[in-house]
């Protein structure tokens, strides 16, 4: 019998007061401060006998950003102001000093050479880094938002980076320039962002339960998804870009058309017993793949939507997740731990152990 938890949420309201205290718990997992577990959600109360004895040990740092690089040889993790890159051939690890506190998200440009990286202090600012890899310099993008950003992505072309934040605003970067320009159309905090593969469209995710897509060179918002009854956290274009795939509170996996004038609900299906944290779409757009706070990872058909694999249950909540082109799916867990399956066989490997650092990854039986 699969082991369930007994105390997941029972109601959107949870799932956005959930979301909301990660977000003050990456700032305790990352500085080690006490506030944030002042009032955790329902699904991480412990009975009283199973509260652990107090400890002088720095607490894990949840991995909530991961990106595997284009070739896929290599996979960026982050941690507490740094990313951590991990090479997947065994060979010696890398860190990036980023800025902030906890690093939220993360993308590779599609050649490879530089790495977005975004983070932020809470209700103070939003930091954005884009790392040249040749030379381990970064160059900071500044003046949109005023909390954590929440997401980011590179667009296909190189041309621009897109973000968003806790302060309702989704942006537009010039790498090269450094400015940016705000997207303003949500009514809540925007929780995840992605770019089409041809980057021509954003789209945004948010506490206001919409989806919205935008025109990525005008900047302005073409349409409105309002299909979900809960706040979404998480969204992914299909590599063609002809689908767009969110989930988040209400624990359903939808699938939109997306077109460059207006969208529809393609499909959906409920997904997990608890809020879903992450979706991402596999490179050769065969699958997505979904995490939730039920502690599951799930493979489905990305055409039918048909459960195709459920992973064995995670020792802690799965917060990220990256697929990469050669069938390898990442997870990064609120415990700190990252591993990798093979999608086929469903063999899997511990890449970061719980306080482990990047370069002394070990398999894992």
């Amino acid at each position: 019998m699969r082991e369930t938890v007994p105390t997941m949420h029972s109601s959107e309201n949870d799932g956005v007061r959930s979301r909301r205290w990660f977000c003050a718990a990456l700032t305790f997992g990352a500085t080690g401060g006490a506030n944030a577990w002042a009032a955790p959600p329902p699904s991480r109360r412990r009975a009283p006998s199973q509260v652990p004895a107090a400890s002088s040990a720095a607490p894990a740092v949840p991995r909530g950003a991961l990106g595997f690089s284009p070739a896929g040889e290599r996979l960026a993790v982050g941690g507490y102001r740094e990313v951590e890159i991990v090479d997947l051939n065994g060979g010696p690890g890398r860190a990036l000093t980023a800025e902030g506190e906890l690093v939220t998200s993360l993308a590779y440009s599609r050649d490879g050479a530089r790495l977005a990286v975004a983070s932020g202090l809470p209700g103070r600012s939003g930091e954005l880094l884009v790392f040249d890899l040749s030379s381990g310099r970064p160059s900071r993008l500044s003046g949109v938002h005023s909390d954590r950003i929440q997401s980011v992505a590179f667009s296909a072309d190189g041309n621009f980076v897109a973000a968003c934040s806790y302060d309702r605003l989704a942006s537009i970067w010039d790498p090269k320039s450094g400015r940016g320009r705000a997207l303003k159309d949500h009514t809540d905090a925007v929780y995840g962002i992605a770019v089409s593969p041809d980057s021509r469209r954003i789209a945004t995710v948010s506490g206001d339960r919409t989806l919205k897509i935008w025109d990525a060179a005008a900047g302005r918002r073409l349409y409105t998804l309002s299909d979900s009854t809960a706040e979404l956290y998480s969204v992914a274009f299909s590599p063609d870009g002809s689908l767009v795939a969110a989930g988040g509170a209400d624990k359903m996996l939808r699938l939109w058309k997306s077109g460059a004038s207006d969208g529809a609900l393609f499909d959906s299906t409920f997904a997990h017993e608890g809020p879903i944290t992450q979706v991402v779409f596999s490179p050769d757009g065969r699958h997505v793949a979904s995490a939730s706070e039920d502690r599951t990872v799930k493979l489905w058909d990305a055409r039918t939507l048909t459960e195709e694999k459920t992973f064995p249950r995670q020792n802690d909540v799965p917060l990220s997740l990256a697929m990469s082109g050669s069938g390898q799916l990442a997870v990064g867990r609120y415990d700190g731990t990252v591993g990798m399956y093979t999608i086929e066989s469903g063999q899997y490997r511990s890449l970061l152990p719980r306080g482990q650092r990047a370069g002394s990854s070990r398999r894992q039986p």
